[in-house]
């Protein structure tokens, strides 16, 4: 009887305690109206900035004065001051941080670096200099954060079903990822975000799931709402990607991200034995060891070299070094730990080239160095096809999909809104023991 009690006691702490949690979560995200968004993606570096205001509701301000702008202006930093620049004037003054502010919420500002292209951003801009650079943020409702969102993680032609589900994933991100009040506009370390510059049919989206998000089913606390561009046709447990288990998600076959997403569906990336050992500090590789996860993701890579030396890597360290960070992708770019691979020789005895014949084809898929793959860094100024990589061949990687496969793949998502599926079916196909509620 003591044991039933006190386990009665447990029970109903636990259960306050949960619901402290959702108050926690509710009052301090989910009805917060303003969010900070960091500007890191397009705007690093930057000493010269150039802005221009849709309509006089503007001002630009700080500890010593308020001037109301109504034209293009630029804003520069040398050591010592601060310049402020229009057609027909100059200032120069002493400070540090500039706010632009939108006195009326109407209307919207462009930024640029000069010379760059403009980027339009609702609400307002802080501008604070960190001894180098501007560092520049952009104030704005949280719903209007979420329209500079979606049409980038996804697209403004894609159906609204989908549209609306990236609008669901993307608030609740938000709730978990932002941290006091604030967020980056990076897609390399949380959602990709351009601001009204991307604005369009995702609008609707957005404004149709006002205040909706996923929460665990029985907690009621915000998941981690994590998606990627295509799955490759199975998604991925997240334990497998970052160690930590998460009940929200797990490994099976998602017929809907096959045969759509055109080359993050099917990939090729071509490298030559002699530059794959180099990317790992060894000699030209002999072959590749491959330990795979049961959707058919890379966990281990075992490359073994022609002097019998042996290294093991994570797949995600073996991606890593032929990634096409901060470049455009292509049907020849590697994009992730679905794969498999050949090995071509170029000289092939005669009884095997039956055997190899579907290889001859590195005319059409040249080898590393002549048009795209990892280049080494001493070898970038041109093709590299050397007797050397011809002696030790090639290897040919295969592979499908773009990004860690965990919860929600967007193409999987387009291709279900497409067989008609509603915005609920989506996420409760691609996250588990979840619910959809409002926020608001």
């Amino acid at each position: 009887m003591h044991g039933l009690k006190l386990f009665r006691v447990n029970k109903m702490a636990i259960g306050f305690f949960f619901f402290l949690m959702i108050l926690f979560y509710f009052s301090n995200s989910c009805y917060a109206e303003k969010i900070e968004v960091q500007l890191i993606w397009n705007f690093t570096d930057t000493t010269w900035i150039e802005i221009n205001v849709s309509s006089d509701d503007y001002i630009l301000s700080n500890e010593d004065k308020v001037v109301k702008l109504s034209q293009n202006i630029k804003i520069g930093r040398d050591m010592f001051n601060t310049w402020i620049m229009n057609d027909e004037t100059i200032e120069v003054l002493n400070m540090d941080k500039i706010k632009i502010l939108n006195n009326s919420g109407k209307g919207s500002v462009q930024i640029r670096k000069p010379g760059q292209d403009w980027f339009e951003y609702r609400g307002d801009l802080i501008l604070n200099w960190n001894g180098y650079c501007w560092q520049i943020s952009n104030i704005l409702e949280e719903e209007d954060y979420l329209k500079g969102v979606v049409p980038v993680e996804m697209s403004n032609s894609w159906p609204m079903e989908a549209l609306k589900a990236q609008a669901v994933a993307a608030r609740t991100y938000l709730l978990r990822n932002k941290k006091n009040g604030s967020i980056t506009d990076s897609p390399n370390i949380h959602q990709a975000y351009k601001g009204k510059t991307v604005e369009g049919k995702a609008n609707t989206a957005v404004e149709m799931t006002i205040g909706q998000i996923m929460v665990d089913n029985d907690y009621l606390i915000p998941i981690d709402a994590l998606y990627s561009s295509h799955n490759g046709g199975y998604t991925e447990d997240s334990k497998n990607v970052w160690t930590n288990y998460d009940r929200h998600y797990s490994s099976h076959p998602d017929p809907f991200s096959n045969g759509i997403g055109g080359m993050v569906d099917n990939w090729r990336f071509v490298i030559s034995a002699v530059d794959l050992g180099k990317a790992f500090g060894l000699a030209p590789i002999r072959y590749l060891k491959l330990n795979k996860y049961k959707s058919g993701r890379v966990n281990k890579v075992e490359l073994v070299d022609w002097l019998g030396t042996e290294v093991e890597v994570t797949g995600g360290d073996f991606v890593g070094k032929f990634y096409p960070y901060e470049t455009e992708i292509s049907s020849f770019s590697f994009l992730g730990r679905l794969f498999d691979y050949k090995y071509y020789v170029t000289d092939i005895k005669e009884e095997e080239k039956g055997v190899q014949d579907s290889l001859l084809t590195l005319d059409k898929y040249p080898v590393l160095g002549i048009s795209f793959g990892y280049v080494p860094s001493q070898n970038r100024n041109g093709p590299q096809n050397s007797n050397e990589n011809l002696q030790f061949g090639s290897f040919i990687f295969d592979g499908k999909g773009w990004g860690h496969g965990v919860g929600m793949s967007q193409w999987g998502a387009n291709k279900m809104a497409l067989s008609g599926y509603s915005y609920q079916d989506i996420l409760y196909y691609y996250y588990d023991n979840i619910k959809i509620i409002s926020s608001k």
